[in-house]
């Protein structure tokens, strides 16, 4: 049985940049770190990610991107406005990212264990809902979805070797 690579849109191609391939790309910031430490990308042309190799990756005001045979302009052209494609298998795990973008820390807290500070454990955050106005955690607390507000006010530590959020609730917060 043949494993099926599942793949994490992360970005997309823009357009070439120079005379020898490069592409200019947007991605997104949550996943900057990941396409940076990559040495494969997917690039999707006629529907399905074809898988390429990364030979330079320059940061600036502009993401560019040299590609393994991929030396002119003509190939390159090919490959504007395209999605591109990690390896899902391929992202970091969150103990293991050096770089925390703002506004991103929560996003990867599922699967975490959620603690008050007085050190009872109320349950495993099984889902961040980014809301318009701030990012919610929904814990499952005996048995029951409870939704939680994640932010700098009621989030005390993060520790992410232990998979562990260290929560200070009001008051009547959980009765809700």
């Amino acid at each position: 049985m043949v494993n099926k690579i599942e793949h994490v849109e992360i970005g997309y191609t823009k357009k070439v940049h120079g005379l020898n391939g490069e592409l200019k790309v947007f991605i997104n910031d949550r996943y900057l770190e990941d396409f940076v430490l990559t040495k494969c990308i997917f690039i999707e042309l006629n529907g399905s990610p074809v898988p390429y190799f990364p030979e330079n990756i320059r940061l600036g005001n502009e993401i560019l991107i040299k590609l393994e045979d991929v030396t002119d302009v003509g190939t390159a052209r090919i490959l504007q406005s395209k999605k591109i494609y990690l390896d899902a298998k391929a992202l970091l795990k969150p103990n293991e990212r050096k770089i925390q973008i703002k506004g991103e820390e929560y996003l990867d807290l599922e699967g975490y264990i959620m603690q008050s500070v007085e050190g009872k454990i109320l349950g495993e955050v099984i889902e961040i809902i980014d809301m318009p106005s701030q990012k919610m955690a929904v814990v499952k607390i005996e048995g029951h979805d409870k939704m939680i507000p994640i932010n700098e006010y009621f989030v005390k530590e993060i520790n992410r070797e232990k998979c562990l959020i260290i929560v200070d609730l009001p008051e009547g917060l959980l009765d809700l």
